[in-house]
């Protein structure tokens, strides 16, 4: 039933795209642009720091490790419950 339901909106929206279209410097395509800008600046500082320094900084999600949490290894891991597993800050 799921599948049959998808193939009908995808068959009455197959030509969609074709009556729809972007304008430059709309919301969608502004905002698309810099994130884009973003995420280049953001992988270009990190290919001139070193992606371990990037981590340390905390270029990810302002989430910070230091070296020294690398190397605990099993031990610097803390199970939460059954299955779930965390990195111990």
């Amino acid at each position: 039933m799921a599948i049959a339901n998808a193939r009908y909106v995808l068959n009455a929206a197959r030509h969609l795209g074709d009556e729809l279209m972007v304008k430059a410097a709309w919301t969608i395509e502004t905002r698309a642009r810099a994130v884009l800008d973003d995420a280049l600046a953001m992988l270009a500082g990190i290919e001139k720091t070193g992606l371990m320094t990037a981590i340390e900084t905390g270029a990810f999600a302002g989430i910070r490790r230091g070296r020294d949490a690398w190397r605990k290894g099993l031990s610097g891991v803390v199970e939460r419950r059954p299955g779930l597993l965390q990195p111990r800050p």
